[in-house]
């Protein structure tokens, strides 16, 4: 976690936010739960477009605002990734690139929730 926090930061320039040359756009968002009895599981995934100091990124997250069902133990930010923004998701083979990949694993179905959870650091 320390490493993959450790990227999240370098990627920014830390005096950008400091100087409050930082704009968020929201990109869109999506959740699912599910309920077993009175417990209830319910998780959100959300896409911002981000642009700091000029340069634009695009910011996911996974959050559990209720977990009674799945882990308990774990409520708050599941998973966390940045990468610099890029028009074209898709390689030319038309597969999602890494980070689009990485976003897309996170799901809940059937008491499970899919995705490890963490912060998302490139490959290479």
């Amino acid at each position: 976690m320390d490493g993959g926090l450790d990227y999240f930061l370098s990627t920014f320039d830390l005096s950008t936010f400091d100087s409050g040359l930082i704009t968020w756009k929201y990109a869109g968002a999506g959740s699912t739960s599910e309920t077993e009895g009175l417990k209830e599981t319910t998780v959100v995934f959300c896409n911002f477009t981000l642009v700091a100091d000029g340069k634009k990124y695009e910011l996911y997250f996974a959050y559990y605002l209720v977990n009674e069902i799945v882990d308990p133990h774990n409520v708050g930010i599941y998973a966390l990734g940045v990468t610099p923004y890029e028009e074209d998701k898709y390689t030319p083979s038309g597969e999602p690139k890494p980070f689009y990949q990485w976003a897309r694993q996170f799901t809940l179905k059937d008491h499970v929730s899919s995705g490890h959870p963490g912060v998302y650091v490139p490959s290479g």
